[in-house]
């Protein structure tokens, strides 16, 4: 059977490189007026919770079609979209190539 000398550990290469297929992204800069939160890929979310309050940046990538969806919070309605979003009703779809803002308002359901 053979042994196992545990006197010097191996060596390793400790640098990092970002993963090879990760594209490269742009900020969006969401600004939330109201109760609500903004739903990005089904995944990263800006809220009008502590720490974020309605403004955060999201990260897209750069060329790629970004879906962003209005969610009220209860007893609140999507209202509308500004800047980058405007026209479009609760989802807006983009395809992002430089940084962006994007401004949503919710307002309190009647």
């Amino acid at each position: 059977m053979d042994s196992i000398d545990a006197g010097e550990p191996a060596a390793v290469d400790a640098r990092v490189s970002p993963p090879v297929d990760a594209p490269p992204s742009v900020s969006l800069h969401i600004h939330i007026a109201g109760q609500g939160a903004v739903v990005l890929d089904g995944a990263a979310t800006c809220d009008t919770m502590p720490p974020q309050k309605g403004d955060c940046m999201l990260p897209a990538p750069i060329g790629e079609l970004a879906t962003l969806v209005a969610m009220p919070d209860a007893g609140n309605v999507f209202d509308a979209w500004m800047m980058a979003c405007m026209g479009q009703g609760a989802t807006c779809a983009l395809v992002p190539i430089m940084p962006i803002d994007i401004s949503v308002s919710f307002k309190p359901q009647k």
